[in-house]
């Protein structure tokens, strides 16, 4: 049998490279490429990303909250950081109001001690890293995709005079002093479920409401006056749950939405313990589909879970309504993805297959 040679000189390389996409960070770029990595490049000039202060005043305000009830000694001390650029620290555990109130706030401070605006940002599970390039990006903007370095951070941050709202901060001790030190001259209020401040600043404990504004949430959840009969139990009841805001809104929604009577809910909870025979009557009304969705979000520990995933784990084409039943019934929070509750799902013991 004959040999044959093969003539190389036939044969090309042809050496395809993905590259969805390239960001900028110092004098490199990085070029993300498909899942097993990317590739870093020394950047040429037309590479490197040029920085521009954004116009000030940088206003990035929540949605308004309109209604706050009580908080006057929370407000005051919000009133006296802006002087100060002292922290203040407002903590307390879930439903307490703690977004209600920095929302709030951001309208109604005045801010002429903050030339630069105010900043409003949902810090849940964001890294110091995440919250720093946040901010810089907040007053700075590149003509490029860029992530600022942190001199670079440091030096744009450190004469700025800002009012700088952060919502449920989860970092360690010595990562909010860093936090603090980048930005030596804006004001910081800051919320968390647990106490983040020590030593300097101002810390605050959120409580429940006076009974008077107590009642005054539960009949604006209602949507009507309380009777006579029902003012008796809602005040015992106020006492029971100690003016705890999310409690008393699911109260109102028990009795709103499924019959059950002020009355008759106010007994039920003198009965066993308040909290735990509340979460059993609110429980009981879920419908399949909205135990099967809160149980997977419980899974997550209060972790955002995105639609797609969110049905393909329960097995609904489509999840939305009945995310929505839940966060209308406060069993979820609306952020950029539905969350579980952590202010309550720990508390009835979720379990897979729920």
């Amino acid at each position: 049998m004959a040999s044959t040679e093969l003539d190389l000189s036939t044969i090309t390389a042809a050496v395809v490279q993905e590259n969805s996409g390239q960001i900028a960070i110092g004098k490199y770029v990085v070029q993300i490429g498909s899942v097993h990595g990317g590739v870093v490049n020394v950047a040429m000039p037309e590479e490197q990303p040029h920085w521009q202060p954004r116009l000030a005043p940088v206003l990035l305000r929540p949605r308004r909250f309109a209604g706050l009830l009580d908080r006057q000694v929370e407000t005051g001390a919000a009133m006296t950081v802006l002087h100060t650029t002292q922290p203040l620290e407002l903590y307390g555990s879930p439903g307490l109001g703690k977004t209600s109130l920095l929302r709030h706030l951001a309208y109604h401070l005045p801010l002429t001690a903050c030339a630069d605006g105010v900043v409003f940002l949902s810090a849940q599970q964001h890294a110091l890293a995440d919250l720093l390039q946040f901010l810089f990006e907040a007053f700075h903007e590149s003509n490029i995709p860029a992530k600022a370095t942190e001199a670079q951070i440091r030096h744009g941050l450190q004469n700025k005079q800002a009012l700088i709202l952060l919502d449920d901060l989860g970092l360690a001790r010595t990562e909010v002093d860093a936090l603090l030190d980048a930005a030596p001259n804006c004001a910081f209020i800051l919320t968390s479920p647990e106490r983040r401040l020590w030593g300097e600043g101002r810390v605050v404990a959120l409580s429940g409401l006076p009974r008077d504004d107590a009642l005054t949430l539960i009949e604006r959840e209602m949507a009507r006056p309380l009777t006579r009969e029902e003012l008796a139990a809602v005040l015992t009841l106020c006492d029971l749950l100690a003016g705890h805001p999310l409690r008393l809104i699911q109260v109102a929604a028990l009795a709103r939405d499924h019959g059950h009577s002020l009355i008759e809910i106010t007994e039920r909870l003198q009965q066993a313990a308040p909290v735990e025979a509340l979460n059993q009557q609110l429980f009981d009304q879920l419908s399949p589909p909205e135990r099967r969705v809160l149980g997977t979000l419980a899974l997550f520990g209060g972790a955002p879970v995105g639609h797609d995933h969110l049905a393909a784990l329960t097995g609904l084409p489509d999840p939305s309504p009945v995310v929505e039943s839940l966060i209308g019934a406060s069993w979820c929070r609306p952020t950029v993805r539905a969350t579980a509750s952590p202010a309550i799902w720990p508390s009835i013991g979720l379990r897979p297959g729920i």
